[in-house]
């Protein structure tokens, strides 16, 4: 458990060789500072071992404006959803009375989310796939996707908006503005009282836009009975939908910037949810101009997106990524990467036309094609062990092994074959999964188990201690990785730079019998 503090912005540089001090925002540093020293300072003022601390209550917290962060106690999210959710019913009670919302109306009404949010995701999922954004065969996707995803995002709003106003436009005629307005918000109601039960912290989003809408739904039935919205009734749904703009917009922002083109269907239908508690503003421009929303925010949207996936793509400081490991077992060698298609830079390695096939005999557990080609065979280190000790108790036998590992070992695995009853009992001095006092390794009942060992920035020498339970020998199979090509790969051109969280490394595989 921790906290974690993050910034984020120019993802695609994330990891990567333009992951540089220049292009770090100073004032975005400045605030992960403020956060460290406010969060260390809070600390120390606590008795970390009081109850009281340890047991503190959850807080929620929202972003207005995406300006000043507001937390809370998360009771507060639940009293203000069930007075929204009190207001709402009191109004559509009040509707029903004054012969002003009937059922069929608060249907309709709830057929524009309902028809607005899928629609919105699909278009969106559409972009998507012009943009390569859907990762085909489990392979990331284009970096084009971060680096144009951002340009992408005001088209793809328009869009939703072009489409909500399609849905309203089509529902309009058989229904008037108290109906489409209540049938929504029992819609985002029936979302929000999940998502505050799953997702408590999160409660504020669905509790404030509702109970502010409630309040101005059930003003609205208190004036007369009329189909337009009007003046007034204008003034009273744009106070009503303050929240969206206070915390709606802010949190649709975040999640853009976040989960970036890749998951813009998501945030697409989460904005249509948003778009649908507009439903008095849509329809009063409706009523102005009948096609006048839909089709400017259409064309306007497709116009950006367009210009976006004309002028998008790989630029002096928008490199292309690929990927490429060297894989050796001390008598043959591969060139492998994980891209999709060779490019000008990694097809001298792998050639123009490499075997893509899964390679579980170097990558255990890893079940995807990648490109693969034959290498030269190089003089690299493997790890190497020590036996410390052996003891056999009934069927299971217990082993010490002290393991040498290169200088320059970035990561230490060890696997060992599902087929059989293998634990590892303590690593580097420190338990790992020992068994119960008094329990047996390997209860009579036991499934046969393997072993997937991965020990990040291990040191140059540690100790590991196993319990088998075979009679005959049982093969280890250890990769050690380093990051850095053999000295026959080139530096990478300009335009293409390592794919983010997988650096150029060399794996040096070996399968050995103890």
């Amino acid at each position: 458990a921790g906290l974690n503090f993050a910034f984020f912005g120019d993802v695609s540089h994330y990891h990567t060789a333009l992951d540089t001090p220049d292009r770090l925002d100073r004032g975005s540093l400045q605030a992960h500072g403020d956060a460290a020293l406010a969060m260390t300072r809070a600390l120390a003022a606590e008795d970390l071992d009081d109850d009281a601390f340890t047991r503190a209550p959850d807080r929620g917290y929202a972003s207005l404006l995406g300006r000043v962060v507001w937390h809370h106690p998360t009771w507060l999210s639940w009293a203000v959803l069930l007075a929204g959710v009190g207001l709402l019913a009191f109004g559509i009670r009040l509707g029903v009375r004054r012969g002003r919302l009937t059922r069929r109306g608060l249907l309709l009404g709830a057929r524009v989310p309902l028809l607005s949010m899928p629609a919105a995701a699909f278009a969106t999922f559409a972009v998507q796939c012009v943009f390569g954004a859907i990762p085909r065969a489990g392979h990331p996707p284009s970096p084009q996707v971060l680096h144009d995803g951002a340009a992408v995002f005001p088209g793809l709003f328009l869009i939703v908006v072009s489409i909500h106003s399609l849905v309203v436009l089509k529902i309009r005629p058989d229904s008037k503005v108290d109906g489409l307005w209540g049938g929504a918000l029992v819609v985002f109601a029936a979302t929000g009282i999940p998502m505050t039960f799953f997702l408590p912290g999160m409660a504020v989003v669905f509790a404030w836009p509702l109970l502010f809408g409630a309040a101005g739904f059930s003003l609205l039935l208190l004036r007369p009975d009329r189909r337009r919205v009007g003046a007034v009734g204008f003034v009273i749904a744009s106070v009503a939908v303050t929240p969206v703009f206070v915390i709606g917009v802010p949190l649709v922002g975040l999640l853009a910037e976040i989960v970036t083109l890749l998951g813009a269907f998501v945030v697409a239908a989460i904005t249509a949810s948003f778009l649908s508690l507009l439903a008095p503003h849509v329809l009063f421009l409706t009523t102005i101009r009948k096609w006048g929303l839909t089709l400017g925010t259409g064309l306007a949207g497709m116009a950006l997106v367009a210009r976006a996936i004309l002028a998008g793509g790989p630029g002096v400081d928008r490199p292309e990524w690929n990927s490429l490991v060297y894989v050796t077992d001390g008598e043959t060698a591969a060139w492998v990467s994980f891209d999709r298609d060779v490019d000008p830079w990694t097809s001298l390695f792998l050639g123009e036309s490499p075997a893509r096939k899964p390679r579980a005999d170097l990558f255990p557990g890893y079940a995807r094609p990648v490109l693969s080609s034959l290498a030269p065979a190089l003089p690299f280190p493997p790890a190497e062990f020590d036996l410390l000790g052996t003891r056999v108790e009934g069927a299971v036998r217990t082993v010490r092994l002290r393991a040498r590992l290169p200088v320059d070992t970035v990561e230490f695995r060890l696997d060992v074959a599902k087929e059989h009853h293998v634990r590892l009992l303590s690593l580097d001095g420190k338990p790992a999964d020992p068994p119960a006092d008094g329990a047996p390794p390997f209860p009579d009942d036991a499934r046969p188990r393997g072993l997937s060992l991965r020990f990040t920035a291990p040191p140059p020498t540690f100790e590991l201690e196993l319990a088998f339970r075979a009679k005959g020998p049982v093969p280890l199979r250890t990769r050690v990785t380093s990051f850095g090509l053999p000295e026959v790969g080139m530096p990478r051109w300009d335009g293409f730079v390592e794919r983010p969280n997988l650096p150029d490394r060399t794996m040096v595989v070996r399968t050995e019998e103890r």
